[in-house]
């Protein structure tokens, strides 16, 4: 007998195809899986489905006996269905013609594991099709055994009222996060109940750290409290201590209660000093848990420039316009829309706020009518207009309006709009201008920011290449690149730390970069898209129907969006294609927007979604099995961006 190969499979079959079964699970309980078939009979009256429901659920996949029989029970229809329903990989086995039966058209789409006669009418080597569909069951078996594993852990906090004893704790949420987001190309999706359970098990923790979070400053101001009654109370036994020594002088009448009064002055004081140094504990406890708080917001501090007089900041000016002409429902729209799923579910982003940095927008355009626009300028040019151009086509393809039958939008019902203008009128930007303006938005006095879109690229491998051509080799000027490179990074992870420490934490993407091309790959290496807890986001375009990344985008992203030959919305009116990073970054951001409406939607009232929630949902929903073959995995990132579904 082979080694236990511990997957769970499910024999689907009708009861005219019995023969078959069972040497069909002979062979497989042989090569050591664990096979499931359901012999018993369905009486009338029975709940069946139950039953049935039952052994798929438990099972990590389900092979589906195809023949003229099958195909025409409704009982083995049904069982389609719930596999479907559970998200169970589904594997048909061809076992015989079916004739002018209807397959299932959930079968129909899958490739068949075939055991039926050659085209010749000779009979199939039977051991030939078992290796087959051996290669089949054995694919991505680690990752079915924890869709099951997760999804039998969902199921009993499900049925027991959803309970917060029944979730995930710890690593475990970790280990989640990663069976989530490592899904491969032809795995079954993770199900609505997988998705709830974890989202769950992430705010429970969260909730428990706030909570042990609050009991330890507790305990610290209670202990601090105690020590300061200790030491008035130390004072006082002193004092009682020397009037009685005082006392000896005159009389020897006392001298026996003047002993006990120094002896207990000794023992007070000891137990003073041993309270004191528990208070001190408490308090150094307490102290190492902020100083994080404080070391992060002082790396924003450490190098006065970032924060000097010679930053340029205008007031903040906020615009309404009116409402847009055209529903988003009723315009076409662009491929980017589409291949995200943006066009095939109901959110629009409203309610969301989003913060943009680049080089400002064109308020008029009818892209962002009925938008309300904040608008903070960092180039001294003292308004957030767009002359250059870019900032008005980035932020149109993330929320921009239907409009001349065109949607260009991924969420065009978001509800502000951040508006940084940091990109001047002629295209330049001053890197240590950029983290004050991060800063500004993750700090937003208007209200909380839910996304920050940081709308353009940055290339130190391109401002090196300059620098290194200058007449004296570059190096001084390089050195000086190289360190702002390193304080920008450090900085921009200070500020994004910072903030979530301080309960302003945002999901922020970022432009992988175009640094690519003529058969060369880089990696991402701007400083912003480089930092922990920024979204590198590459490009991708299409090719004979499926998705590959554009030649120019640097790898090494987190994900990936549409970013190529994608319609935008041009300064004083009208589209225009436009390709590039910054095109997916916005692609990327907008599709986040649909996000957070959506969990919002769905949150219990008065409850707060949070950055890493939403994110979690987007890593999960990401698409690995829409690239053309030669596309890798360090290329793709998780994959390609989606929309929610409902």
């Amino acid at each position: 007998m082979a080694a236990d190969k511990k997957l769970k499979v499910f024999v689907s079959y009708s009861r005219a195809d019995s023969a078959f079964a069972d040497e069909l699970v002979q062979a497989l309980e042989w090569m050591g899986y664990g096979v499931t078939i359901d012999r018993a009979s369905i009486v009338e009256g029975e709940d069946w489905r139950r039953r049935l429901g039952a052994l798929i659920a438990d099972a990590d996949t389900v092979v589906f006996l195809l023949s003229t029989h099958s195909a025409r029970s409704e009982i083995c229809g049904w069982e389609v269905e719930e596999a479907a329903r559970l998200s169970k990989r589904l594997i048909p086995v061809l076992m015989s013609p079916t004739g002018q039966a209807t397959v299932p058209e959930r079968l129909a789409a899958l490739n068949y594991v075939r055991f039926d006669p050659l085209d010749d009418g000779r009979p199939r080597s039977f051991v030939s099709a078992l290796r087959g569909l051996e290669r089949a069951l054995d694919t991505d078996i680690e990752w079915l055994r924890e869709h099951t594993r997760l999804a039998a852990r969902a199921a009993e906090w499900d049925l027991a009222g959803r309970t917060e004893n029944r979730l995930l704790r710890g690593a475990d949420i970790e280990a989640a996060r990663r069976w989530a987001a490592e899904r491969p190309k032809e795995a079954p999706a993770p199900t609505e109940l997988h998705l709830a359970f974890m989202l769950a098990s992430e705010e429970a923790e969260r909730r428990r750290t706030d909570q042990e979070r609050v009991r330890l400053n507790d305990m610290a101001t209670a202990q601090v409290a105690r020590a300061q009654a200790l030491d008035e109370r130390e004072v006082a036994v002193k004092t009682v201590a020397r009037r009685t020594l005082l006392g000896i002088a005159g009389t020897s009448v006392f001298a026996l209660g003047a002993g006990g009064a120094g002896y207990v002055a000794f023992h007070a004081e000891r137990r003073s000093l041993a309270a004191r140094s528990k208070a001190e504990s408490a308090q150094q406890a307490l102290a190492d848990k902020q100083r994080e708080l404080a070391r992060l917001r002082d790396l924003t501090r450490d190098e006065q420039a970032w924060r000097s007089a010679d930053v340029p900041s205008s007031a903040v000016e906020t615009l309404r316009s009116p409402p847009a002409a055209m529903p988003a429902a009723a315009a076409q729209a662009s491929w980017a829309v589409k291949r995200v799923g943006a066009d095939a579910q109901p959110h629009t982003g409203a309610g969301v706020t989003v913060a943009f940095i680049g080089s400002g927008v064109d308020p008029r355009h009818p892209a962002f009518a009925g938008l309300e626009l904040v608008r903070k300028d960092f180039t001294g040019e003292g308004n957030g207009d767009d002359p250059f151009g870019h900032g008005t086509m980035m932020a149109s393809i993330l929320c921009g309006r239907s409009h001349q039958g065109r949607r260009v939008g991924v969420a065009p019902g978001v509800s502000r709009l951040v508006v940084i203008k940091f990109i001047s009128d002629t295209g330049t930007g001053r890197m240590e201008t950029l983290p004050v303006a991060l800063d500004w938005a993750l700090a937003f006095e208007g209200g909380s920011v839910d996304i920050v879109c940081l709308g353009f690229g940055q290339s130190t491998v391109r401002e090196l290449q300059q620098e290194l051509r200058a007449g004296d080799g570059g190096r001084a000027t390089a050195s000086r690149t190289l360190v702002r490179f390193a304080q920008t990074y450090r900085t921009t992870e200070g500020i994004i730390n910072a903030a979530a420490v301080s309960g302003k934490g945002a999901l922020i993407f970022s432009a992988a970069g175009n640094d690519s091309g003529s058969g060369v790959e880089l990696h991402v290496n701007s400083p912003t898209a480089m930092a922990r807890g920024v979204i590198s986001v590459g490009a991708l375009e299409e090719r004979g129907g499926t998705l590959a990344v554009a030649d120019y985008s640097n790898v090494g992203a987190t994900l990936t969006a549409p970013g190529h030959q994608v319609p935008a919305a041009k300064v004083g009116g009208g589209f225009s294609d436009v390709s590039g990073t910054s095109v997916s970054c916005a692609v990327a951001a907008g599709t986040a927007a649909l996000w957070w409406e959506m969990l919002r939607t769905q949150a219990p009232a008065q409850a707060a979604v949070s950055a890493d929630a939403v994110w979690a949902r987007m890593k999960a929903a990401a698409r690995a099995d829409v690239f053309a073959p030669e596309v890798q995995a360090h290329q793709r990132g998780l994959g390609l961006v989606q929309a929610p579904t409902g």
